[in-house]
């Protein structure tokens, strides 16, 4: 099958994919893990004591940006690593690792420890890092069987062709480092209108160690020379859902 290329792939010095992947949850000490990883493909769900090629995240290995593009079998292990330096202002703090798309199940690793393990393709996850340090060291070990019946894979296949296409396999979503306040955070939001009552309903999600937490809202709107914000009123009716890193440790 031939293969098809654009002149809109990232240059060498580029760094892929670099922006936030979610502008609406962008924080400001943000740190983007995309770019060059340690990588090999062998059998075994064992860390490697040395790997021999690296791929550039976050393109899957059967494509040709990876850098490996070859196929992916049921018993091959896909094994990632990447060494992370964090800068001076994020030591000490608290802060999380996102994966927004692996596919299919996945052991992830921190120095050296099993941080998380996810299974399915189309969900991110996350991995929370109570206090970070100047260095820590990321390895992930992933299996992808396309033809499982288990798992939903759209129609990705062993054989493209017709309306199949070729599979997807390993990281293939934008990885990112967040620095976290310890006393909690904004986790997901929900807003939806009470019309009858003139009403705008929030549902927020928490997470972290929590201290007593203050909620404030704003409402933004343009005006004739420059955007203003306004605090708005929040009622006893708003609810904050509040949960810890702990219970939320696999997925």
């Amino acid at each position: 099958m031939e293969k098809l290329s654009t002149p809109y792939g990232p240059k060498a010095d580029e760094l892929p994919l670099g922006e936030h992947p979610n502008p609406y949850f962008e924080r400001e000490k943000y740190l983007s893990l995309n770019g060059r990883w340690e990588f090999c493909i062998d059998g075994t769900d064992g860390r490697p004591v040395s790997y021999g090629e690296s791929i550039l995240v976050p393109f899957a290995v059967e494509t040709p940006l990876s850098g490996i593009g070859r196929k992916v079998g049921k018993a091959d292990v896909l094994h990632y690593r990447r060494e992370i330096h964090f800068p001076s202002e994020y030591v000490g703090k608290a802060g999380r690792i996102v994966f927004t798309a692996v596919d299919q199940v996945a052991d992830v690793y921190v120095d050296g420890a099993l941080a998380a393990h996810h299974e399915g393709g189309y969900l991110p996850f996350e991995i929370y890092l109570p206090k970070v340090e100047e260095r820590m060291v990321v390895e992930l070990a992933v299996r992808d069987d396309t033809d499982s019946p288990i798992f939903p894979r759209g129609k990705q296949s062993n054989r493209p062709g017709g309306i199949w296409y070729t599979a997807t396999s390993g990281i293939y979503g934008p990885v990112y480092f967040e620095s976290l306040p310890r006393e909690g955070h904004l986790e997901s939001l929900v807003v939806y209108p009470d019309y009858d009552e003139k009403n705008l309903i929030i549902k927020a999600r928490i997470a972290g160690a929590f201290s007593p937490i203050r909620v404030q809202c704003f409402l933004w709107h343009k005006a004739a020379h420059a955007p203003k914000a306004r605090l708005l009123q929040v009622q006893a009716r708003a609810s904050v859902h509040a949960h810890t890193a702990q219970n939320r440790s696999r997925f």
